[in-house]
């Protein structure tokens, strides 16, 4: 399963998401909605690769990437659900997304302004790195 699958999985058990295909897109193919009433929030999730395993004499732990990026009709509400989602998913430890345990969850930056999106909507993210035994 890749990290964005645990990442859709934690944000619907905070209560930050209600379902994959409906708020939470996941991969740059994802069809989110782009319609004028489409006034969101939408959440996109992209696995961006990440760095190369750690190996230590117990075994290897991989460090997977994602970023997380809110795209709404109003910029206040795309930066208000970025930070929300920033709060409830970086900088945790030894917690479990979705099947996998996760030793750390830890953001790159704070919550930052990104490229409206193809229709226009502000949009505001942020990137994990994380660290998990493979």
């Amino acid at each position: 399963m890749a990290i964005s699958d645990d990442i859709a999985a934690r944000i619907i058990a905070l209560g930050l998401g209600t379902a994959v295909g409906t708020d939470i897109f996941i991969g740059t193919k994802a069809k989110v909605p782009s319609t004028p009433g489409d006034a969101g929030p939408y959440i996109s999730l992209v696995d961006t690769g990440g760095s190369g395993a750690v190996r230590t004499h117990d075994g290897r732990y991989a460090r997977p990437s994602c970023q997380i990026s809110v795209r709404a009709r109003q910029a206040s509400t795309a930066r208000a659900k970025a930070a929300a989602l920033h709060a409830g998913l970086a900088d945790k430890f030894n917690v479990t997304m979705g099947s996998n345990y996760y030793l750390s969850v830890t953001a790159v930056q704070e919550v930052m302004d990104m490229p409206a999106d193809s229709v226009g909507r502000p949009r505001f993210g942020f990137n994990l790195d994380t660290l998990t035994r493979a």
